[in-house]
C-alpha cells in the first residue's frame, strides 16, 4: 500500500508500480528516485495520450514533444503541462549525472502525486476524489536538514488533516483514507528495500506489457466518438483547477519557467543566504534577495546589474494584486552602488525613488485571458508613472530586459515632437488628435522628474 500513489492501482497499475518505487527508493538512493519519477512522468503522458488517441509508437517523440503536443491538443490543461516539465527536467539532470539530492527527489515525488490526483479526477471520472496531504516517505540518516524540516512540516499536515477530518464528521472513506495515511508514516520505518529492488528489476523487464497496454488504450480511444474526446478535455481542466500547490511547489515551477527563458534558476540552491551572488557573465535569478521590508522571492541579474525583482505567491492567490508587493521592494531592495542599473535609480516626485526598473508578480500559472488577474506573469516598467500593469504569457529572456533597459523613452518622447506632418496630407482632426497623443506622451515624461535622476547616497546603502 501507499497512501500516495495506492488510488492508481485499478486504473493503471504500472502508474501505481513507478509512483510507490520512486516513494521507497528516496530513502536509499535519491537519484534513482529522481529517475523513477521521471519514469512516472513519461509513462503518464503517454497513457495520457494513449486513452485520448493521440499515441503513436512509431513516432519516437522526445518526452518534451509529447508533453507541447498533448497542451497544444488541450489534452493537458497548461498547467499540468508545466508540472510534467518539472519532474522531466529534474529526472534528466538526474539521469545524466549521479547526483541528485534529497530536496530535489521529495520535490519530484510531490509532483507526481499531485499528476497522479489529476489523471484519477480526470481518466477515472472520479473529479471528487481526494487522497488528503501528501504524505512524506521513509528518510535515510544522512538526509539534509533543510528536507528533514520540510518533511517534519509535511507529516505534521497529515496529522493535522486527520485531525480534522474527525472533527468535521467526514464520511467513513476519508477517515479511511487519512488512518491509512496515518498507518503509512508508522510502517515505514520497519520497511525492507530490498523488496522494492526487486520490484524495480521487474518492471525493468516488463516493458513489453507496458507497451501492449498503450496500444490497446489507443484502440480502444480510437473507437470512441469525438464527445468522448471533447468530455475527457474538459474533466481534464476541471481536475486542473481544483490542483492545490503550495508556494514551495510554485517557486519550483517558476524556476522551471525562468530556466526555459535564460535564466539561471533554483529557489532552493541559488539563494542569497546561501551565499549566491550576481557574477560577470551570469544571468541569475538569486532567490530570498534581502530589501528593507522583507526578502524579494527573486532577484534578476544580468551580471553584476540588476534590473529587476520578482514576486511570487502560490497558486490560489490573485497575483496582479501581488504586483505592489513586487513594487514595494524595487524600491527598498538592499544594492551595493555597482549593482545599480545605469547612473540613477528612478523617481516621480516621491521620496523614495525605485532601485530597479522592473517589477512583476505571478503565481505560477499559465496565462488565460478568461482568468487575467489570476494567472499569467505581471509587469510593470516602473520608471515613468504612465506605465500600466501588463499581463504577459512568458518571461522575458535577459536580453530582452537589455533591450527595455537601453531604451530612452524621453528621447522617442522628443522625436515625436519634432516629427511633422509633411510625409502626407492629413485632415485637420487627425492633426489634432496626433498632437493631443504628443503632448500627453510630453506631459507623462515631465511627471516622470527624468527617469535618470540622481537619488540621495541613502538609497544607494551598500549590503552588509
Amino acid at each position: 500500500m501507499s497512501a500516495n500513489f495506492g488510488h492508481l492501482k485499478d486504473i493503471s497499475p504500472e502508474l501505481h508500480r513507478l509512483g510507490v518505487l520512486a516513494e521507497r527508493f528516496f530513502a536509499d538512493d535519491a537519484n534513482t528516485s529522481l529517475i523513477k519519477s521521471r519514469q512516472f512522468g513519461e509513462f503518464l503522458a503517454k497513457e495520457i495520450a494513449a486513452r485520448a488517441g493521440f499515441y503513436d509508437p512509431a513516432a519516437r517523440e522526445t518526452q518534451v514533444d509529447l508533453i507541447r503536443r498533448l497542451a497544444a491538443e488541450q489534452i493537458l490543461p497548461r498547467d499540468v503541462a508545466g508540472i510534467f516539465h518539472a519532474v522531466r527536467k529534474a529526472g534528466n539532470e538526474a539521469a545524466h549525472g549521479i547526483g541528485g539530492s534529497s530536496s530535489d527527489a521529495l520535490s519530484a515525488l510531490r509532483f507526481c502525486h499531485a499528476l497522479g490526483v489529476w489523471f484519477r479526477r480526470t481518466c477515472g471520472r472520479d473529479s471528487g476524489f481526494n487522497t488528503g496531504p501528501f504524505v512524506p516517505p521513509r528518510v535515510s540518516r544522512d538526509i539534509d536538514s533543510a528536507t528533514l524540516a520540510e518533511l517534519a512540516a509535511l507529516r505534521q499536515q497529515v496529522q493535522e488533516a486527520e485531525a480534522k477530518l474527525a472533527a468535521a464528521h467526514a464520511s467513513a472513506e476519508e477517515l479511511e483514507r487519512a488512518r491509512l495515511a496515518a498507518q503509512e508514516m508508522a510502517r515505514q520505518a520497519a520497511e525492507e528495500s530490498s523488496v522494492w529492488e526487486q520490484t524495480a528489476m521487474e518492471l525493468e523487464a516488463n516493458q513489453a506489457a507496458l507497451a501492449l497496454r498503450l496500444k490497446e488504450l489507443q484502440s480502444d480511444a480510437a473507437a470512441q466518438p469525438q464527445a468522448t474526446l471533447l468530455a475527457f478535455r474538459q474533466a481534464g481542466m476541471e481536475a486542473a483547477n481544483r490542483l492545490e500547490l503550495d508556494e514551495r511547489q510554485t517557486r519550483q515551477l517558476i524556476d522551471v519557467q525562468l530556466s526555459d527563458a535564460g535564466w539561471e534558476a533554483d529557489s532552493t540552491s541559488l539563494r542569497y543566504s546561501k551565499g549566491t551572488r550576481p557574477e560577470e557573465g551570469r544571468n541569475l535569478a538569486i532567490a530570498e534577495w534581502p530589501t528593507e521590508s522583507g526578502s524579494a522571492d527573486y532577484a534578476l541579474f544580468c551580471g553584476l546589474t540588476c534590473l529587476g525583482v520578482i514576486e511570487a505567491k502560490r497558486e490560489a492567490v490573485n497575483v496582479q494584486s501581488a504586483l505592489s508587493q513586487a513594487e514595494r521592494y524595487a524600491r527598498h531592495i538592499r544594492l551595493s552602488p555597482e549593482m545599480l542599473p545605469g547612473d540613477d535609480p528612478w523617481q516621480y516626485g516621491i521620496d523614495e525613488p525605485f532601485r530597479v526598473p522592473f517589477v512583476f508578480a505571478t503565481n505560477g500559472r499559465p496565462f488565460l485571458r478568461q482568468w487575467l488577474a489570476g494567472s499569467g506573469i505581471w509587469y510593470r516598467d516602473v520608471r515613468r508613472q504612465t506605465n500600466h500593469p501588463q499581463a504577459m504569457p512568458s518571461w522575458f529572456t535577459p536580453k530582452d530586459l537589455l533591450e527595455k533597459l537601453r531604451m530612452d523613452v524621453d528621447a522617442a518622447a522628443l522625436g515625436l515632437a519634432e516629427d511633422s506632418f509633411g510625409h502626407g496630407r492629413l485632415r485637420p482632426y487627425q492633426e489634432k488628435a496626433i498632437s493631443a497623443v504628443e503632448e500627453a506622451i510630453a506631459r507623462g515624461s515631465a511627471r516622470s522628474s527624468s527617469p535618470w535622476r540622481r537619488a540621495p547616497e541613502r538609497h544607494a546603502r551598500p549590503l552588509r
